[in-house]
């Protein structure tokens, strides 16, 4: 288990909070201080009162609020890293999140391996 490091703030948003434990533990194990909300508007406050360096949330269609946190990450300057998670991934729905600012996409029915690769990934972009 990597030493937690006070810059290496998570911000989990997701409506299932089954799913945002699963997140959250993982998150945990990678060393991570991890915050956690049910929608992008209680995620509003959090992410303009905290530095977060990752944002790991839902995306139930580009159409759905949650692809909100793009906008509010470039609007806000911020440097922190956005995984989207979602059921319906494809390559229009990865290429446009990645386009819009996500560092990646990614289907929700990944096991916690994969996961912890891409949350891995998103700190090595960062020290490289």
């Amino acid at each position: 288990m990597q030493q937690k490091d006070p810059l290496n703030k998570a911000l989990v948003i997701d409506t299932d909070p089954t799913r945002r434990r699963f997140l959250e533990e993982i998150l945990h194990e990678q060393g991570y201080h991890v915050k956690e909300t049910e929608g992008i508007h209680k995620a509003v406050p959090l992410f303009k009162a905290e530095h977060f360096s990752l944002v790991v949330s839902e995306l139930e269609s580009l159409e759905s609020e949650e692809i909100q946190i793009l906008d509010l990450v470039r609007r806000l300057g911020s440097e922190a890293k956005v995984v989207l998670i979602t059921h319906h991934i494809g390559p229009e729905v990865y290429i446009k999140t990645r386009a819009w600012g996500a560092f990646d996409c990614i289907s929700n029915s990944l096991g916690k391996s994969a996961l912890m690769e891409v949350i891995a990934a998103t700190r090595d972009s960062t020290s490289g």
